[in-house]
């Protein structure tokens, strides 16, 4: 797996799934990140508790170890689409992205991917990053996730199921 963008909600997303096993790496824009990243990991705090997770991460996607079953995409919308072009010579046929820009850009970013690709995700929890690696869970919640999978009658679109996650347990 890989998560791209390593601010609040990308860089408690990678530390949180590194904690729980996953292997994966985080791709940073910036320099210090990355090195906070593999060196120390990053610090979490706040209402989840202290954590220090060590992470692998790379500063740019051309950089990543290899082909990715999962990609978290934890950009700003306004980079989500220019981010989603970066990684598809990582995926494979199989390979989903998660967007977590809570609902904002899947239908975009499905022209890019593939709708059988996108997967929208909204974030109900918070955080917020305080430097590099800094970051701080500011409230709990779940993830409410689900595909762009569709099916059509006519004109109207249906939606494909969606499943909430508490993604701290």
């Amino acid at each position: 797996m890989a998560v791209v963008g390593a601010e609040a909600i990308g860089g408690v997303v990678t530390a949180f799934l590194a904690s729980a096993g996953w292997d994966l790496e985080v791709v940073c824009k910036h320099q210090e990140t990355v090195d906070r990243a593999v060196s120390d990991g990053f610090h979490i705090s706040g209402v989840r508790g202290e954590h220090r997770i060590p992470l692998r991460g790379v500063k740019e996607i051309p950089d990543l170890s290899g082909p990715k079953e999962v990609v978290f995409l934890a950009t700003k919308a306004n980079d989500a689409l220019e981010a989603a072009r970066a990684p598809l010579p990582f995926l494979r046929e199989t390979s989903v992205v998660v967007s977590l820009q809570n609902g904002l850009c899947e239908e975009a970013l499905a022209e890019i991917l593939g709708p059988n690709r996108v997967i929208g995700c909204v974030v109900g929890w918070g955080a917020s990053m305080h430097g590099p690696g800094e970051l701080e869970i500011t409230s709990g919640g779940e993830f409410v996730i689900g595909s762009l999978d569709r099916q059509t009658e006519g004109s109207v679109a249906v939606a494909a199921s969606w499943t909430t996650i508490d993604f701290f347990k």
